[in-house]
């Protein structure tokens, strides 16, 4: 059994490695599917099509932020918000399918705490939308959402969490084209963010944050995390060092608000 020392030996010189360089590069540009992705062709003709195109963006390698931003509205004030919320999700694919191919889908999924693999959860989606009911909305013209058939029975339980997949999404229509109103589909206009200033926070923790998976994912490929426990570790120090050089926290006292794990449902 690995002992604790060990662990800790891997756990500082990972971090020291993470933190002694510069921001991450664009995940687009660090190629964050597997080999060069899946050819997505944009198809945005109606709300079904976009969001199934829209899903499969997250999958297109090299051209993922291209095709992601190819599907959504322009944000107005908030885009440099949707960029960095965008870029960080495309970080977290990246690291979890680095873990996935080394340690396997069940292991692999534990190092962010995920219920599904990302890639597994996108062709369920997929299907999902297929079935999809869109309903325009009563008052303003153009805005219609998108309902994802349910799936009967959900690993990621009630509450998927922040990073979870979504059972709806916003759409308007631009033109003769529609898009994801990402904003409003992620809810990143709400009142909990607005009260909790996640605008400034997540600006100044996700650059740092991508960093660490970016380095952690090229550790796992390189053989230097045993375990998917060893490179989880790493992903939590470094998310609570994250938090306390972007807020100033210098203590223990406020630990990070690091997204919690999806609480799975045990099928009957």
């Amino acid at each position: 059994m690995k002992s604790w020392t060990c662990m800790a030996v891997v756990l500082t010189a990972a971090l020291a490695a993470i933190f002694s360089a510069a921001d991450a590069v664009d995940p687009g540009a660090a190629a964050s599917q597997p080999s060069a992705g899946v050819f997505v062709e944009i198809d945005l003709s109606t709300p079904q099509a976009a969001v199934e195109t829209f899903l499969r963006s997250w999958q297109s390698g090299s051209k993922a932020s291209e095709n992601l931003k190819r599907c959504i509205v322009l944000a107005g004030a908030k885009a440099k918000v949707v960029e960095n919320d965008m870029n960080h999700r495309l970080w977290r694919n990246y690291v979890e399918r680095a873990a996935i191919a080394k340690y396997g889908a069940a292991d692999g999924i534990k190092v962010l705490g995920n219920a599904r693999g990302c890639d597994e959860q996108i062709e369920i989606d997929v299907k999902r939308a297929k079935f999809a009911n869109a309903d325009q909305d009563p008052i303003e013209k153009g805005l219609t959402r998108v309902y994802l058939k349910p799936e009967k029975e959900s690993v990621w339980g009630t509450d998927p969490g922040e990073f979870g997949p979504r059972g709806t999404y916003v759409l308007r229509q631009v033109g003769k084209e529609w898009k994801i109103d990402y904003v409003m589909t992620y809810e990143l206009d709400s009142q909990a963010r607005t009260e909790g200033n996640r605008d400034a926070l997540d600006a100044a923790l996700y650059p740092r944050i991508n960093k660490t998976l970016q380095a952690v994912a090229e550790g796992i490929k390189k053989g230097e995390y045993p375990t998917a426990d060893d490179a989880k570790a790493v992903v939590e120090s470094a998310w609570e060092k994250a938090y306390n050089a972007a807020t100033g926290n210098k203590g223990d006292a406020d630990k990070p608000d690091k997204p919690e794990e999806p609480k799975a449902v045990d099928p009957k």
